[in-house]
């Protein structure tokens, strides 16, 4: 089965001698053992908008790439496309499409406006010089849960994932929080070819994630965590909406006005725990409006030798989501 990595894509705009230009440039990294497709999907959006009659169109390509191979791929689009939508059809990637919304482009002078597809001898990597990242996926990441429930619940749940031919991974929602640290998963949270998290409901310090790995060099370091903030949103209630006989001009003020998406854990507090040979600290860190993606911890002086990141599911919030851990070598 093909596996991809596809990097984040360079949307750039530049002028022809008729109008404006847009390019989509990324790569394209197959690591699986079999030859595989990789579909993209452009919606664009005309004068009229995405409802009106003819307001949106859509443009696709279609690429094939072998078993081992990388390529550099750029897309010409002569109208401004919205966003674009990647199926990695029959893979190893979970979940095997998604959205990337193409917001605003970079404007340059001169650019080659020639599409192509060209097979390179650079892969797709995600980490860069000086960054070690350890991910709920790598080997370096550990769970400990202590279940509550009855006896009865967690076998009848037992023989449940028995019956759903081993299905790997939940979807989570804001309805459902699980008791134990489980694996969800979700194109908003990080990840080479799979993208999931753990999640748990609200607990206290007895069940606990880690990420542990060794960094090369005494000195300081960033260290960032992953919040998959695109994947933690609800729908606002009526009230939250201005719904009903009364309140109508009150609440409905807020972000989630017009039945638009909330944020479901503002203000949720988790709980860190930073160690190594020279000691440990704790963080108390709130999601007041995180970045989707590498939120900041803090610097911390480490010495050569492994160190750990722990966070618990002590919270003041419903539920605890546990992604990646990033530590930033500043030399």
């Amino acid at each position: 089965m093909p596996s991809f990595l596809i990097s984040e894509p360079d949307y750039l705009q530049t002028r022809d001698d008729i109008g404006d230009v847009f390019l989509v440039k990324l790569k394209i990294t197959n690591v699986g053992n079999a030859r595989g497709l990789v579909d993209f999907n452009f919606r664009i959006m005309g004068q009229s908008g995405f409802g009106g009659p003819g307001g949106m169109t859509e443009e696709k390509r279609l690429y094939e790439v072998e078993a081992g191979q990388t390529k550099d791929v750029q897309v010409v689009l002569y109208d401004r496309p919205m966003m674009m939508t990647v199926n990695t059809l029959i893979s190893g990637n979970i979940p095997s499409s998604y959205n990337n919304f193409l917001r605003s482009a970079t404007e340059v002078e001169k650019a080659n406006m020639e599409e192509y597809e060209r097979v390179s001898d650079q892969a797709v990597s995600l980490i860069f010089k000086d960054e070690y990242v350890v991910d709920n996926e790598d080997d370096g990441f550990s769970s400990f849960s202590i279940s509550r429930e009855s006896k009865l619940k967690r076998y009848v749940d037992s023989r449940k994932k028995v019956d759903e031919d081993k299905l790997l991974y939940e979807s989570l929602n804001e309805w459902w929080t699980p008791s134990v640290w489980t694996p969800v998963a979700h194109s908003a949270y990080y990840g080479e070819t799979v993208r999931s998290a753990l999640a748990i409901r609200r607990g206290d310090e007895s069940n606990y994630v880690s990420w542990t790995t060794k960094v090369p060099e005494k000195g300081f370091y960033e260290l960032y965590v992953y919040i998959p903030v695109s994947a933690m949103y609800k729908r606002p209630s009526r009230r939250e909406q201005g719904g009903g006989q009364q309140g109508g001009q009150g609440q409905g003020q807020g972000p989630g006005r017009g039945g638009g998406p909330q944020f479901a854990d503002k203000g949720t507090d988790y709980n860190y725990t930073i160690s190594s040979s020279e000691g440990s600290e704790k963080i108390l860190y709130e999601l007041n409006n995180p970045e989707d993606g590498w939120n900041r911890l803090g610097s911390f002086h480490l010495p050569a030798d492994s160190v750990t990141v722990r966070l618990s599911s002590d919270t003041d919030g419903k539920r605890v989501i546990a992604d990646a851990v990033k530590w930033v070598w500043k030399r």
